[in-house]
């Protein structure tokens, strides 16, 4: 076993965890590459959430890493946890977590740049069975809310459109609860937050829409409260707004 200890530029308590006692120690993931040395994990050390950001996303968007397991020194933030399978506070729970890494990865062979995203993106999920996979809320994001980990598995940086929803239809994945809904452009395909339909009753956002009046002259549909509450049936009229590049439809509840 080959743990790789990165000491970042602002790593500090250098000898707290015990990786001084490794050999394989390097200043960058840039520096390790250049060595050649394999590794089975990583171990980051730094206080800068957007050093162990950047380290970690060169790691996953990298083939014979992206699926190793990698370890934090310290809280680098919400987005660092993602990428990353946790912290640890010594060498021998580092250790302890690989060796039931590898049980599982035993099963099947090294990632390949040739493999698709979803069979990366899956033996991901395999390796980690208490994973859940949330999406981070980003508002510099075009859709406001993403998968940093599925983009940096991409390997290009970012994830083909509707690979988690084709997934899901396949079966392989499966929704567990719903977080937000959002209008996005049919144009510009950002996503805006000023438009929610809720359930007027319980002013739930778990509905779902159905085919309302065909001879109506206005488009209308009818929502379903999945709460199930009284009165849930209700309509909505589509309007149209303006997105800063283009018109996208937005629904006014009535």
């Amino acid at each position: 076993m080959t743990i790789t200890y990165l000491k970042l530029q602002q790593a500090n308590d250098p000898d707290a965890v015990g990786f001084e006692a490794l050999h394989s120690v390097y200043r960058d993931y840039d520096a390790f590459l250049t060595s050649g040395a394999p590794a089975n994990g990583f171990v980051l050390n730094t206080t800068d959430p957007r050093e162990a950001e950047t380290t970690l996303t060169q790691i996953r968007s990298s083939a014979p890493h992206s699926l190793k397991p990698v370890y934090l020194v310290h809280d680098n933030g919400p987005r660092a946890a993602i990428l990353a399978d946790g912290c640890i506070s010594s060498l021998q729970e580092a250790s302890t977590h690989y060796e039931r890494f590898a049980k599982r990865a035993a099963v099947f062979q090294e990632s390949s740049p040739t493999d698709s995203e979803e069979l990366r993106l899956l033996r991901y999920l395999y390796l980690r069975p208490e994973l859940t996979l949330a999406p981070f809320k980003d508002w510099r994001h075009p859709h406001l809310y993403h998968y940093p980990i599925v983009d940096a598995l991409a390997l290009s940086g970012h994830r083909r459109p509707g690979l988690i929803k084709n997934l899901r239809n396949r079966g392989l994945i499966e929704s567990v609860q719903l977080l937000d809904r959002l209008r996005v452009c049919p144009h510009c395909d950002h996503a805006h937050t000023g438009f929610i339909d809720v359930c007027p009753n319980c002013h739930a956002i778990d509905i779902r829409e159905e085919s309302g009046s065909a001879s109506s002259p206005t488009p209308s549909a009818i929502r379903m409260c999945q709460r199930r509450c009284a009165g849930s049936s209700f309509s909505a009229c589509v309007g149209m707004g303006i997105c800063s590049t283009s018109t996208y439809a937005s629904i006014a509840m009535r």
